[in-house]
């Protein structure tokens, strides 16, 4: 039998490896959930004194940027929450299968999902494969917007976006616990 504050340790261990790892599949994200909050915090502040001095037109548009900005937060999470779990599935096939481009294919659309595969093919030593293979499909550091913004931009209106970008499912590792 495991003590219990070896196991508690082990479990505070690990959910605090988990939580890294959570930070830095979406840093990006993060990040940007980060200054659009400080934005937002401005904007607030900006269209309060508006209101004070009675100047509509700056209320207005302060208030509708607050609005804006206040809303990118929920999404920059729900994106980061969905990445996370790109992350433990590809690693799982990763670890599995090797590198394999049939299932790098699918993570290959958007560059927060290209940062979660890097991450996890990292963790096992075939980053050096997945950026080259990055580098022959013509992806390039500054390439952040997804593909079908360009070809197809009614697909940001489809449920399946909605669904893999934000609401991804919870993926429970199979040869990982992180």
């Amino acid at each position: 039998m495991i003590p219990v504050a070896i196991y508690n340790r082990e479990l505070s261990s690990s959910f605090m490896h988990r939580t890294w790892k959570y930070l830095e599949v979406g840093r990006l994200l993060h990040g940007i959930a980060l200054l659009s909050t400080i934005l937002s915090l401005l904007f607030f502040q900006l269209a309060h004194a508006a209101i004070q001095n009675e100047n509509t037109v700056a209320s207005i548009l302060f208030g509708y940027l607050f609005l804006h900005t206040m809303t990118i937060p929920f999404f920059a999470q729900l994106d980061a929450y969905s990445r996370f779990q790109n992350f433990k599935l590809v690693k799982d096939l990763i670890y599995r299968y090797g590198f394999q481009v049939r299932f790098l294919k699918s993570f290959l659309h958007t560059k927060c999902q290209r940062e979660a595969v890097l991450f996890a093919a990292r963790d096992l030593g075939y980053k050096s494969q997945i950026k080259r293979y990055y580098t022959e499909s013509n992806y390039k550091w500054f390439h952040i917007l997804p593909d079908f913004i360009w070809s197809n931009p009614e697909y940001l209106l489809t449920r399946n976006f909605w669904l893999s970008t934000f609401f991804a499912k919870f993926y429970h590792p199979k040869y990982y616990i992180n």
